[in-house]
């Protein structure tokens, strides 16, 4: 029997846009990453290892799909960033500390909010011409600088 949580969340992720994917891969990190933060709090180390390690798998999987082709400069600042995320989750799984996880949710909140507006954006903006319209170089004024294309 099909769990109907499970269809509707693949269904999401099929029919999704690039930036909706990346914006639902971030707010799963940062589920993980509260749910850590509490887990931490609770004395529960061990499950708070478990919850940051999903975080840090999904954001390494974030960077290994940015495309370096399309905007090296911007992919490079953005892994930066993403870095320093699975740097501070990885402090706190070799110290138990909360201050770790408190400073990669506080960046990956940003993170999220960042990607809700351009959400937003898309889904506000007119549908781009269609591709034989315009020059190849263009499009990638519609692909944000970057996709999760892999």
């Amino acid at each position: 029997m099909n769990d109907p949580g499970r269809t509707y969340l693949e269904s999401r992720v099929l029919t999704a846009s690039p930036a909706k994917l990346q914006w639902m891969l971030i707010d799963g990190a940062l589920k993980s990453v509260r749910r850590a933060e509490e887990r931490l709090e609770a004395g529960d180390s061990m499950r708070a290892n478990v919850e940051l390690s999903h975080a840090e798998s999904i954001l390494s999987e974030i960077v290994g799909a940015m495309r370096k082709d399309v905007d090296p400069k911007l992919v490079e600042q953005s892994a930066a960033i993403y870095a320093f995320v699975i740097r501070r989750l990885t402090e706190a799984h070799l110290s138990a500390e909360i201050q770790p996880v408190r400073d990669a949710a506080r960046v990956l909140e940003i993170e999220l909010e960042t990607w809700r507006q351009v959400c937003e954006a898309n889904t506000a903006r007119v549908a781009p011409p269609p591709s034989h319209l315009f020059a190849a170089a263009d499009s990638a004024a519609y692909q944000g600088g970057f996709t999760l294309d892999a």
